[in-house]
């Protein structure tokens, strides 16, 4: 039986907005936002040059008795990352719906598995993907953290490659970053975005 980690061993989210489902009477809208350091921490996390901005808009439903909650939401972001060819800084803003399920862990497994073994005992040997509906969130310790639903929620939405404009991603093959650098030079995307804020900070005087 592997041993239960210590608290110094768990994973600590960068942003953590825990809501105690026992304290959501039927329905309960909020508005979330990371401050400063956490955005910090998550523009570490998913590789961005910085996350200036993300806000989000949920609302959790729960039927009296309950322990299942849905929930419904809308975020918006605004990051910058470095362009996959020129490492210039890319400025990209993000708004997207997201919904999701959570249930009490035992009832979660339950549900999984009594839908698991039934579309088994159909013959299928290949079992689907279950719909969040079916196959919910696990609840830990009576809390669903929204803050880390809306990171991973935003990790989804993050271009993967992004690229400045006018400049075209390399063919299959061909090399990924051709920015000509000195011996013993390395790429360094927050030299560029040092660079383009200067010049945003010239833009704007």
């Amino acid at each position: 039986m592997p041993e239960e980690k210590t608290d110094k061993e768990k994973i600590v989210p960068e942003w953590s907005f825990p809501v105690n489902v026992a304290e959501i009477n039927g329905r309960l809208a909020l508005d979330i936002a990371p401050d400063e350091a956490e955005r910090a921490a998550l523009a570490k996390r998913f590789d961005l040059l910085s996350l200036e901005v993300l806000a989000a808009q949920i609302v959790l439903t729960r039927e009296a008795g309950q322990m299942r909650v849905r929930v419904q939401g809308r975020f918006q972001a605004s990051l910058l990352q470095a362009c996959v060819v020129t490492l210039e800084p890319v400025e990209d803003r993000i708004e997207e719906s997201f919904e999701a399920w959570f249930a009490d862990q035992e009832q979660a497994v339950t549900l999984a598995k009594a839908k698991h073994d039934r579309l088994v005992k159909k013959g299928r040997s290949e079992v689907p993907l279950l719909d969040e509906q079916d196959d919910p969130e696990p609840i830990i310790d009576g809390k669903i953290d929204l803050g880390e639903l809306v990171a991973q929620f935003l990790s989804l939405s993050i271009n993967p490659f992004p690229h400045a404009p006018g400049v075209e991603l390399p063919a299959e093959g061909e090399e990924e970053n051709p920015v000509r650098m000195s011996a013993g030079e390395t790429p360094n995307p927050f030299a560029a975005l040092k660079d383009w804020k200067a010049k945003q900070d010239m833009g704007d005087s």
